[in-house]
C-alpha cells in the first residue's frame, strides 16, 4: 500500500516454479508472481487514516512482459525475447545487466 490514496485488500496470482526451466532462485520459492489484483474500497489520507470510497474498484494487474517472461520459460521480465533482440540489435553485451535492459524496456516502446 502507497503512503496515500486507494487502497484496499489485495491477493497475488502465481505459477508453480518447475514451470520455468533453468529459473535462477532468488528466493527460494516455488512460486512466481504473474499477477495482482487490488479491492480497492478505502482512502489512505495523508493523516494515515482510512475512509470508505463511494465508489469501489478492482485493479488487476497481469503484467504483459510477465505472462511473455512466463512463456518463454525464463526467470526474468527482461530475459525475453523482445528484450534481448534490442540489446542485440544496439551491439550491447547485455550479460544480465539490469541497466542494459531498462534502456532497452524503454525504447521497445518507441
Amino acid at each position: 500500500m502507497g503512503s496515500v490514496g486507494p487502497c484496499g485488500y489485495c491477493s497475488e496470482i502465481f505459477v508453480k516454479d518447475s514451470y520455468i526451466q533453468d529459473r535462477q532462485k532468488e528466493f527460494d520459492s516455488e512460486m512466481y508472481e504473474i499477477g495482482t489484483i487490488v479491492f480497492m474500497d478505502m482512502l489512505k489520507k495523508f493523516d494515515g487514516s482510512l475512509v470508505k470510497l463511494k465508489d469501489k474498484h478492482i485493479d488487476v494487474g497481469f503484467g504483459l512482459e510477465r505472462i511473455t517472461a512466463i512463456l518463454n520459460r525464463t526467470n526474468s521480465t527482461f530475459h525475453t525475447p523482445e528484450l534481448l533482440s534490442i540489446a542485440e540489435a544496439l551491439g550491447v553485451n547485455h550479460n544480465f545487466d539490469k541497466r542494459v535492459f531498462e534502456i532497452c524496456d524503454n525504447l521497445r516502446t518507441i
